[in-house]
């Protein structure tokens, strides 16, 4: 009985905690040494510092950038209406 009344809250916590753990840099980066268990983010910064003398190439770079956001912009797409019923949900009427 709660739980048809709270999936759309449920939906945008799995939604955020989704994002916060993509985004995560530092702990992957400590951690995955090895090119097989690199998560993007870390892989994108292994990338840029690959280049010669740090000076990037724009179109390699962008497409780096574009690969790491299409998850994201994934999860958006298909759970969009989920998190604004959250937060009209969780409004003032």
């Amino acid at each position: 009985m709660i739980l048809p009344i709270h999936s759309s809250s449920l939906a945008t916590l799995a939604i955020l905690t989704t994002v916060s753990t993509w985004n995560e840099f530092f702990w992957p980066f400590l951690i995955g040494r090895e090119e097989s268990v690199r998560v993007i983010a870390v892989a994108i910064n292994a990338f840029r510092t690959q280049q010669q003398s740090g000076v990037l190439i724009g179109q390699a770079w962008m497409a780096c950038t574009v690969l790491g956001a299409i998850p994201m912009v994934a999860l958006l797409v298909f759970f969009g209406r989920k998190v604004v019923e959250s937060f009209q949900f969780s409004g003032m009427k």
